[in-house]
């Protein structure tokens, strides 16, 4: 049953044990119901559930995307009649929790064999799906036999248990201490607020992720819709949700959001506002308050989503490699397009690069 009702509190208390293995709490409910708020005309937020009987066996949450032909192409016309003809693409994050509000390995009733549902779950998106998208860890490759294969970005991982404080952060990354100084010399801050946002900042949050896309060269199948989803996800009146605002007093600089476990601290979205000339080194200031965050909190790891500049290169620890998975219900299109992907917007070489962070960093 594929639909975008929440979850009921009996359905969510079916998947507790799946959530709770999984160093997860209560919280993660609430980032979901967000994000099902967020229907708009091209980009529909659901939750595929499987039932037996009076069982919910799993649940997991995708996007069923319309507007994702600027994903693929650049060349407007094409990206524009993909759109209006409305050919359905299904994204499932799996590689990741919580990720753009998104993503998720897909909650399974543990009464029920985990490794043999998600692989069913697989199965159904690739047969009954016009266009499939799973992003998952390159390790899980064996689950997709008949998919096609292509690299992705890795995702970013900062290990506080390693780092131990944001003093021996610094030491391991001494450039960072002249911008710490600049940004503090420019009057930049960094705030941290836990649960809702106040109305102004939401719709600063919203702007600085449309002036992001408008400069990247990478996106989204369901972009239309990501402002409005960050925006949601900065409204959720829950104490788990922690923000780190960038700005001085004259501009606002941008933010990224997390959603905080009990060892764990997960990033939902960020950007930056790339109206500014500069920004003062505001995204290199804001990793190192999360560190420094993380450390005087308990937190044991931080996740950082895909790696896609850089500067989060260079300032993680470790990176989990992922893949991205797509098959097709058309035969047509399970023919054709592999080229098209290898080919596409999606796996050009400004995005390209980030995929194998590991061994590019080892080198």
């Amino acid at each position: 049953m594929l639909n975008d009702v929440p979850l009921s509190s009996d359905e969510k208390g079916q998947l507790e044990a799946h959530v709770h293995s999984l160093g997860l709490d209560g919280s993660i409910w609430g980032l979901y119901d967000a994000l099902l708020l967020t229907r708009s005309k091209y980009s529909i937020p659901l939750i595929l559930r499987v039932n037996a009987g009076n069982d919910l066996v799993a649940a997991v949450i995708l996007i069923r995307c319309f507007d994702h032909g600027a994903t693929l192409t650049s060349f407007k016309p094409l990206a524009n009649s993909m759109k209006y003809l409305r050919m359905p693409a299904y994204i499932w994050m799996r590689s990741g929790i919580g990720a753009e509000i998104l993503a998720n390995p897909g909650f399974v009733n543990l009464k029920y064999e985990y490794d043999e549902v998600i692989k069913g779950i697989i199965q159904y998106i690739s047969k009954h799906c016009f266009l499939a998208f799973i992003l998952d860890l390159k390790e899980r490759a064996n689950l997709y036999p008949g998919s096609v294969q292509l690299p992705y970005p890795d995702e970013g991982v900062i290990d506080i248990r390693e780092v131990q404080s944001a003093e021996n952060y610094i030491s391991l990354h001494g450039n960072i201490k002249k911008k710490i100084r600049h940004y503090r010399n420019k009057g930049g801050v960094i705030e941290i607020i836990h649960g809702a946002l106040d109305p102004e900042t939401r719709q600063m949050i919203g702007r600085c992720v449309e002036l992001t896309a408008l400069k990247s060269s990478f996106k989204l199948p369901y972009q239309e819709n990501y402002p409005r989803m960050c925006m949601e996800s900065a409204a959720i009146k829950d104490d788990s949700i922690v923000h780190f605002i960038c700005k001085s007093d004259q501009d606002f600089f941008g933010y990224h959001s997390f959603i905080r476990f009990e060892s764990q601290l997960r990033c939902l979205n960020g950007a930056f506002n790339r109206q500014l000339r500069t920004t003062h080194h505001a995204y290199e200031n804001m990793i190192l308050k999360v560190v420094e965050y993380a450390a005087l909190s308990g937190i044991e790891k931080v996740y950082f989503g895909p790696v896609l500049n850089e500067t989060k290169r260079r300032m993680m620890h470790e990176f989990l490699p992922n893949n991205l998975y797509f098959n097709s219900n058309n035969g047509l299109l399970r023919t054709i397009f592999p080229t098209v992907l290898k080919n596409s917007r999606m796996m050009n070489k400004d995005v390209m690069r980030f995929a194998g962070s590991e061994e590019i960093k080892n080198r």
